[in-house]
C-alpha cells in the first residue's frame, strides 16, 4: 500500500472514524480503538468499530478537492486510532505526505522528503463493519441542521440509571410533517416538537429509540460535517445481519448495533395533552432567582447526608404566586409570579413535591422574558410545563419545547 495525500485535509477526513474508534466502545472489542485504511484507487477508504458504532466514510477528490489523494499502490492496513491521529497531526498540514506499508509499518513521511518520517506498527486483524441491511423497515429524512437541533434541545433530560433501561434510550418520533425529539429519567421528560414543510421525508408515522451511549460521538460527527441532509434508518435482524439503526449522509455512513430493539416507553402525548383543571401562566424571569435560591440549599453537607434535593411548588391562584421551598440545614421559601390565570379547579392552592433540580429547569430551558405555562389536574399527577410555540427562521419550521415531572408523596 502507498499513497500521498494533503496531510491537513486527511486529518479532517480521520477525525470522525477516529472519534467512533475511542469513543463510546465495548473496552474489550477485538476492533476497538483501531482505524482502517483501505486505499484504492480514487479514493481512501477509512473505517472503524467499537462493538456498537461503526463508521465507513470515503475520502477523495470529489468530496473534498483539495485532498490531493493519489495511489500509487493499492492496499489495506489496521493501526491504532489515536496514534495514527497524533502522527498525521505532526505534519505540517499544507503539506503532502506519503503513507506506505512496507511489510512491518506504516510509514508516514513528507511526499518530497522521505528521509523525515514516522512509522506506526500494524495490526494483524481487519476492521469488519457490521453487514448493513437490505431492507429498512423504518426510513426518514431531514435536514442535518434540524437534527441537531432538536436533539440538543432535549439530550440534558436522558437517564441515568442502570436499573431503567429503556430511560437510557432517546427518541424520534415522525408524523406526517412534525417530528418531535424527547428524552426523560422516568421522574422527568423533556419533549421538543418542530413542524413545517420542507425539511423532513417520511412515508409514515415512525419512532426510532436510541441509545445514549453512542450519541455523544454522532453528534459530534454530525455537527462538523456540510453535508445538508441525513437520513435515519432503521432494520430488523435477519439471516445475514443485525437490528441496525444507521445515521448516513452524503459523505459518511454511522451504524449503531447492539442496542435492544424492544424498548419502549409511556405515552408522553397523553400526558402532555390530557385535559388540565389548572394552567397557569408565569414569564421566565419570574423564575430566576427564586430557582437560584432553590439550589443554594443544596449545599456540600447536604449532598453528603442525601442523594436527592426534595423541594415543594405550592401553586396559589389566591395570592397570584408560586411558592418555591426547601426544608433542608438551608431553609428556603421563595415565590414566583402568576401573571395569568387561565384555569382554574375548586381549590384555591395546590401544593406538590417534587426534585429540587426538576423545578430549577423550569427556567434554565427558558429564554428571556419568555411566557410560560403550568399545567396540573391535582397534587398526585404529572407536573406539565409548556414553552410558547415559535418560529425558527433558520430551519423554517415552527418549535416546541415542552418538559414534565411526577409529583412525589410530601
Amino acid at each position: 500500500m502507498k499513497f500521498t495525500v494533503n496531510a491537513g485535509r486527511v486529518k479532517v477526513g480521520l477525525k470522525p472514524v477516529v472519534d467512533v474508534a475511542d469513543k463510546g466502545v465495548v473496552r474489550d472489542f477485538d476492533t476497538a480503538f483501531k482505524v482502517g485504511l483501505d486505499a484504492k484507487n480514487g479514493e481512501l477508504v477509512c473505517s472503524s468499530y467499537g462493538g456498537k458504532l461503526s463508521i465507513r466514510t470515503s475520502l477523495n477528490d470529489v468530496m473534498d478537492t483539495d485532498l490531493a489523494y493519489a495511489c500509487d499502490t493499492k492496499g489495506s492496513v489496521t493501526v491504532n486510532a489515536t496514534d495514527l491521529f497524533n502522527t498525521v497531526s505532526s505534519f505540517e498540514p499544507d503539506k503532502k505526505i506519503q503513507f506506505h506499508f512496507d511489510g512491518k509499518s506504516l510509514i508516514i513521511s513528507y511526499a518530497d522528503d522521505e528521509e523525515e518520517y514516522q512509522s506506526l506498527p500494524v495490526f494483524p486483524d481487519s476492521i469488519q463493519t457490521p453487514t448493513i441491511a437490505d431492507k429498512f423497515d423504518k426510513e426518514i429524512e431531514l435536514t442535518r441542521g434540524a437534527f441537531l437541533h432538536g436533539i440538543n434541545k432535549i439530550y440534558y433530560a436522558v437517564g441515568f440509571e442502570s436499573t431503567k433501561e429503556r430511560y437510557l434510550y432517546w427518541t424520534l418520533k415522525v408524523k406526517k410533517e412534525n417530528i418531535s425529539f424527547a428524552a426523560g429519567t422516568g421522574g422527568r421528560f423533556a419533549i421538543f416538537s418542530m413542524s413545517g414543510t420542507g425539511f423532513l421525508k417520511a412515508d409514515a408515522e415512525q419512532e426510532f429509540f436510541v441509545p445514549k451511549d453512542q450519541t455523544p460521538v454522532i453528534l459530534s460527527i454530525l455537527d462538523n460535517l456540510d453535508d445538508e441532509q441525513l437520513r435515519i434508518k432503521q432494520a430488523a435482524r435477519t439471516k445475514v445481519s443485525v437490528e441496525q439503526i444507521i445515521f448516513e449522509t452524503d459523505s459518511i455512513r454511522l451504524v449503531i448495533v447492539g442496542f435492544d430493539p424492544n424498548i419502549n416507553w409511556p405515552d408522553t402525548t397523553k400526558i402532555i395533552e390530557s385535559k388540565k383543571t389548572y394552567k397557569i401562566k408565569t414569564v421566565s424571569n419570574g423564575w430566576e432567582y427564586p430557582t437560584k435560591g432553590l439550589t443554594a440549599t443544596f449545599n456540600a453537607e447536604v449532598r453528603r447526608e442525601h442523594e436527592g434535593h426534595q423541594a415543594s411548588m405550592d401553586a396559589n391562584v389566591a395570592d397570584k404566586c408560586i411558592r418555591l421551598s426547601s426544608k433542608t440545614i438551608m431553609k428556603a421559601v421563595r415565590k414566583v409570579p402568576i401573571v395569568e390565570i387561565i384555569e382554574q379547579g375548586e381549590e384555591n392552592s395546590m401544593k406538590f413535591y417534587t426534585l429540587a433540580p426538576y423545578i430549577a429547569e423550569i427556567f434554565s430551558r427558558s429564554e428571556k422574558d419568555q411566557e410560560i405555562t403550568i399545567e396540573f389536574i391535582d397534587h398526585t399527577r404529572p407536573i406539565v410545563v409548556k414553552y410558547p410555540s415559535t418560529t425558527n427562521d433558520s430551519l423554517g419550521v415552527e418549535e416546541q419545547l415542552t418538559t414534565f415531572f411526577a409529583s412525589l408523596k410530601g
